[in-house]
């Protein structure tokens, strides 16, 4: 053989594995020689190159076996050859398919989802709303013939139909890109309630940071850090699992936790059963974010009128 053909074709990958024989292994084998008996070349980020390896290490151990035991070579082949056909069949159960949507796109897109939703709405709403706050334009609204309360919540309805139409608009995109059966399963339309609920946490966010007459530059910060820092802490990009416990225990503080705590719940991610209790338990818990994250705006926007007077 080439050592540089095998290792040119495991770098290209056209091979995971190269088992080499050199001349004298039934020699060694018989001598009780089981160092280096057999070469071997594998791709160190193989499964199927440990998993081979595996295989003809337990092979070889076997045979030894037999021959320390005093069958000759050809009586001990046969006896492991029989022992590896008595093996007890193992049945490896998978669950991907048996639910609706387990372990689907469905469950990675709607994850990402609350990163997304959020900076639309942050980057794409906050400008528009921030203009009512301008000086000239906030004097001609003032002097219109409604209350301070009713424009805000106004305000606060236009900001709900935008958020409801990007909302519906990434429904569409699901449906056109997972297929109806997907997005109108059983969890299906449990998903598709959370990114509801989600989504007015969001709309209720950008409408708090409206009532600050804040700069493009100062938005872009506030987006980055709203959306990429609970895209990290709570497991939209990193698994929770994979987060400190310390995080988790900050994060469980921020809505995208229990969001994608729902999602990991219902996709299996996260190991934890699928629990219809459960389920509601974290879609109320976002629903307190959302009405304490509307409560503060109107406090917010109450207490900026009043300082404007």
């Amino acid at each position: 053989y080439e050592g540089e053909t095998i290792q040119d074709n495991l770098f290209y990958q056209n091979i995971s594995y190269a088992l080499i024989i050199p001349e004298g292994f039934e020699k060694n084998l018989l001598n009780e020689n089981l160092d280096d008996i057999v070469e071997f070349s594998m791709r160190k980020d193989s499964a199927h190159g440990y998993f081979i390896n595996t295989q003809i290490d337990s092979y070889l151990n076997t045979l030894r076996l037999y021959l320390t035991s005093g069958l000759d070579l050809s009586d001990a082949i046969t006896a492991t050859n029989e022992n590896i056909d008595n093996t007890p069949d193992v049945t490896v159960e998978v669950f991907e398919g048996k639910v609706d949507g387990e372990n689907s796109f469905m469950f990675y897109f709607f994850q990402y989802y609350s990163y997304i939703i959020l900076m639309i709405l942050v980057m794409g709403l906050s400008p528009i709303l921030v203009a009512f706050q301008k000086k000239d334009l906030g004097d001609r609204i003032t002097c219109a013939a409604t209350t301070a309360r009713s424009r805000t919540i106004q305000i606060g309805l236009g900001a709900l139909s935008y958020s409801l139409i990007a909302w519906f608009l990434f429904v569409i995109l699901a449906i056109v890109w997972l297929g109806p059966s997907s997005i109108f399963s059983t969890f299906g339309w449990m998903i598709l309630l959370n990114s509801f609920v989600f989504t007015m946490f969001a709309t209720a966010i950008t409408l708090f940071i409206s009532t600050f007459s804040v700069k493009d530059n100062a938005l872009n910060l506030i987006s980055n850090i709203l959306g990429l820092g609970m895209a990290f802490m709570c497991g939209v990009f990193v698994p929770q699992w994979l987060l400190a416990d310390n995080v988790l225990a900050v994060s469980k503080f921020l809505p995208a936790f229990w969001y994608v705590k729902i999602i990991n719940m219902l996709s299996g991610f996260s190991g934890e059963p699928y629990n219809i209790n459960l389920y509601w338990q974290y879609i109320g818990i976002e629903c307190i974010f959302v009405v304490a994250a509307f409560a503060v705006f109107m406090v917010a926007s109450k207490t900026r009128k009043k300082d404007s007077l």
